[in-house]
This record gives C-alpha cells, structure tokens and sequence, in this order.
C-alpha cells in the first residue's frame, strides 16, 4: 500500500483539493451540510379576537444543539383568522376560527396551531365551565373540594388566578401566561409534564373539549380579568 503524507489544501469552490508530496491531487468531497430541525412553541394556543400571542420557533442540529443566527420567516394559513408578523412570528388574533402557523428555515418548516376566540369573559365564559364540569356533587365545590378548589359560581375566580396549586411549582392560573397555569395543565391532562401529579380534570369525567378549553387559555393570556 503506497503511504505518502499532505502538506497543502486549496479549497476550490465546496470541494477540497489536497496535494501530496508526490504531487497527486486528491479530491476530498465537500463537507456535509448541517442537519437542521425547527420546533415552534406553542404548537397549540389560543387566543381572543384583538389580543395577541408571541410564537417562537428554536433550531437544533443532529446531536440536538440550539443554533443561534438561523433566519426564520413566518406565514399563517388564514389572515383573516389570524395575522402574524414574518419577521418576529408575533399573532394576532382576527376572528373565531383556528389557522395554522408556519415557521420556515431554509427548506425546513415547522408549525404551532393558534385558536382565535371572539370573546373569554370570565363571567359569561369561562365560569359556566366550571359550573358544569368542575362544580358538581362530590368534586370542586363546598364543603370539601379537592386541593381546597372550591370552583362554585361565588368563590371560584379567586381561588384560581394568582393563587399556588398544592400539587406543582405553578399558580393555578397565572395571568397572561397559559403554559404556567396548573389549571389549564390539569383540564389537558398535561400535569405530570408541569411537575404536578394526580389525574386529568374532570376527574372520573368526559375531558372537556378542545373548545372550552381553548377559551379558557384565551382568557388567562388575556390577563385573566374578573370581567
């Protein structure tokens, strides 16, 4: 087998020549480009008609690196359910319906759903949630609810917004903020997730829909407002 050492590289486009001390040349194949993938977060929100959520979208190489400097352009399915800037992937929400998010990277692409809801006013929508899912005989309500979440129609808003859960580092809702609102992890069944424990809420109960649900996500990002 012939053995020869290299002493000069000349790049030549995005392959590399390397000459050796015998003067052959060798061509090394260019290098592989990075692989890239692109999460967007949150991948499924909501929000109400007028207000707005911020989507952000991180990239990782192959050995699950963050990649910092990438360029990413953002589009949305249906403008008039849901606006979003191209450059800052901030939404705005337009009217009731649900439009698809798209974040893109080169040739990589990756998308989060937002959920726009025309109105989440604590009494009028969010409340009657609770009172017919939450509120019943033997669960949340007088005299011995569970975790000391009394959700009957007088006492339920303060004992949700600002206030510790017992079973995780979070506020049952925390106004503005979804994604650190227990509450809202208990009716998706996303606890454990956030650090908390037991079962999905309503407990021993049909999970509510992704509709009530989305409404009242839409109304803790809007500030959780006694309204």
């Amino acid at each position: 087998m012939k053995s020869f050492s290299f002493r000069s590289f000349v790049l030549l486009g995005t392959a590399v020549v390397v000459t050796s001390c015998g003067g052959e040349d060798v061509i090394a194949p260019p290098p592989s480009p990075p692989i890239l993938t692109l999460a967007v977060a949150p991948d499924s929100t909501a929000v109400v008609a007028g207000g707005t959520v911020q989507m952000t979208a991180t990239v990782t190489d192959e050995n699950n690196n963050p990649v910092s400097g990438e360029t990413i352009i953002w589009s949305t399915s249906d403008v008039a359910i849901a606006a979003v800037d191209a450059t800052t992937g901030l939404v705005t929400g337009v009217a009731a319906g649900t439009a698809t998010i798209t974040a893109t990277n080169g040739t990589v692409t990756a998308t989060g759903n937002v959920t726009v809801v025309a109105s989440a006013a604590f009494a009028a929508d969010v409340l009657p949630i609770f009172t017919a899912n939450c509120a019943v005989s033997g669960c949340h309500v007088a005299p011995t609810p569970p975790q000391d979440m009394d959700l009957g129609a007088a006492v339920a808003f303060a004992n949700i917004v600002g206030i510790p859960s017992m079973q995780s580092g979070l506020d049952r809702i925390e106004p503005g903020n979804p994604d650190a609102s227990y509450l809202i992890h208990k009716l998706r069944g996303t606890q454990i997730e956030a650090g908390g424990s037991g079962l999905q809420m309503p407990r021993n109960r049909t999970p509510l829909t992704s509709d009530l649900i989305n409404t009242i996500i839409a109304w803790t990002r809007s500030g959780a407002p006694n309204n």
